[in-house]
């Protein structure tokens, strides 16, 4: 199809966003290619994962960046510090609980399901559906047909070739807190990199390595750390904003594409923003997304979503 012969509809309503009925605007993304479902699942364990290549070099190389940092930083300056008493219980506690939480929410966020519609979704709710035309279910309003896993998932946000698995309704709070942890933890080991050169120098040290090779290793995390708060943080910001506005990273990126084509207006847009996926008030929009009302429950990536637990159809609805 000609994009150039697209009218421009004539009320923001009629706004086609679907990736299965207007392909020609997700050209680039993943979400529209016919593939069947490709997933190794383990049921009773609760995990599955996705056998992508390039999803699986970029969450190995997650998990070398988190055994790097780990192993530096505890084995080669907190564990000698704190032996010698130049920091306190809290500082060391407090690095280990960041590093922990890191690592859970990286293992949740791949591991688990992100909303996978693998049945037909009801129709009697007074939710809207449609019929996807890849894997033919029956599915809810703003959910996405995702090629790279073959699934639709319900209230995709976007696939993350990082986590190798799609960011849904279900794990977009643990993806979340990845970026969240993920940050806190660089900054950490950055300051403590910074520490290790100006202020406190281990006595005695856990290695072997010369301290030209030791210097060298904190210099690698030194450039590595503000390079990683960047990107997180990047991601980390949008990711708010788009919750705040009630609105995931596939709906913003194409509404952002058809207004660059010309095929709405920006009132159109706001008009459909309005209709489909309005804004409110920023404090239940974070209990639903983390399921408590609790702000302090809200960071801590092992707690078990009650309203999250099914696997096959949702049991809510943003």
């Amino acid at each position: 199809m000609n994009m150039m012969n697209v009218n421009i509809p004539e009320s923001s309503t009629n706004i086609d966003l679907d990736p299965d009925t207007v392909p020609e605007l997700y050209e680039g993304y993943e979400h529209h290619a016919l593939r069947k479902p490709k997933i190794i699942q383990l049921p009773s364990w609760g995990l599955h994962c996705v056998p992508n290549r390039t999803g699986t070099l970029a969450l190995s190389s997650l998990y070398l960046l988190w055994s790097y940092h780990a192993w530096l930083d505890l084995y080669h300056t907190l564990i000698p510090l704190y032996r010698e008493n130049q920091i306190s219980s809290l500082v060391f506690c407090s690095y280990l609980w960041v590093t922990v939480m890191c690592l859970i929410s990286l293992f949740r966020s791949h591991s688990g399901d992100p909303g996978y519609l693998k049945e037909n979704y009801p129709s009697d709710n007074g939710i809207p559906t449609e019929i996807c035309t890849q894997c033919k279910l029956r599915r809810p309003f703003r959910a996405h047909h995702c090629s790279t896993c073959g699934f639709c998932v319900v209230k995709m946000d976007h696939h993350c070739v990082w986590i190798n698995n799609c960011v849904g309704d279900h794990n977009q709070w643990l993806f979340l807190l990845l970026s969240f942890y993920t940050i806190v933890l660089t900054v950490y080991s950055s300051s403590l990199t910074v520490a290790y050169f100006y202020n406190y120098i281990p006595a005695v040290t856990n290695d072997s390595f010369s301290k030209e090779t030791r210097d060298i290793l904190m210099k690698i995390t030194l450039i590595l750390g503000p390079i990683v708060t960047v990107f997180m943080g990047f991601l980390f910001v949008s990711q708010l904003i788009n919750i705040i506005l009630n609105r995931t990273t596939i709906e913003a990126m194409m509404l952002d594409r058809q207004w660059r084509r010309r095929q709405i207006t920006m009132t159109q847009m706001k008009e459909y923003n309005d209709i489909h996926h309005p804004c409110r008030p920023c404090f239940p929009q974070f209990s639903s997304l983390f399921g408590s009302n609790i702000p302090i429950l809200w960071l801590i990536p092992f707690r078990i979503f009650p309203m999250k637990q099914s696997s096959n159809i949702l049991t809510k609805i943003i």
